[in-house]
């Protein structure tokens, strides 16, 4: 662990959530994150990132309480810092109230619970901040229309579902066969301007919907792509 120091200015953070700092700090050769690592301190992640820098962790010290430390985002890399001392809080409650007082805000709940949903309660914009990593002409687009291609993209997974489900039970109609090629060509299109493809599964107990990127990055277990949801945020 990183050693404590006092909080300095902010920087002008890239990060909406704490899996985009976890793997920046993982990409720059660092180790605050590795499970063995928080496993050694007895670290728990207690609250998501609050204005792109801060969150609270837990830490039981040997003979000692598990007590409450305030970190710190301090650079594009995704490095910690301590604000204040580690284990400086001997509840949460004492951490958020103190944490709101840091980072200037006027309630508690803007201090969000940490994540538990797969990779971040904002689905899609977990989707978008990949495919801005994997593509330049999807980085350059504005926030609006990243999330607006990735929602279509959900909305059409949802439909494949319902197509999946029913062919299953019933078997689907020519006409629904058409429909379905149709409006896979054009999910294909739409994508493969910006270099991606797509993956579709047929299979309803799994999901319908796949995105391959150059990287050949993959999220499911059967590595055929980054998972489209099925949903636009997940429900905590």
């Amino acid at each position: 662990m990183p050693q404590d120091t006092k909080s300095e200015t902010v920087f002008s953070s890239p990060f909406s959530y704490l899996e985009q700092v976890q793997n920046s700090n993982r990409e720059s050769g660092h180790h605050w994150f590795d499970p063995d690592t928080m496993r050694f301190f007895s670290t728990r992640i207690c609250t998501e990132l609050v204005k792109g820098v801060y969150f609270i962790t837990s830490e039981k010290p040997p003979h000692s309480p598990r007590a409450y430390s305030i970190r710190e985002v301090y650079n594009e890399d995704g490095h910690i810092r301590t604000v204040g001392e580690t284990c400086q809080y001997t509840s949460l409650s004492d951490a958020r109230h103190a944490l709101k007082d840091i980072a200037g805000l006027k309630f508690l709940y803007n201090i969000p619970n940490p994540c538990t949903s797969w990779k971040s309660c904002d689905l899609i914009g977990h989707i978008a901040w990949i495919l801005a990593k994997e593509s330049d002409t999807f980085a350059d687009l504005s926030d609006a229309d990243q999330r607006e291609l990735c929602e279509s993209l959900m909305y059409d997974a949802k439909y494949l579902d319902r197509l999946n489900v029913e062919q299953c039970n019933t078997g689907l109609t020519d006409r629904q066969e058409e429909i379905r090629s149709g409006r896979t060509d054009a999910m294909l299109e739409r994508v493969k301007v910006h270099g991606f493809g797509l993956t579709f599964n047929r299979d309803p107990r799994g999901n319908p919907l796949f995105i391959t990127v150059p990287s050949g990055r993959t999220d499911d277990m059967g590595q055929r792509g980054i998972t489209v949801p099925l949903q636009a945020r997940y429900k905590l």
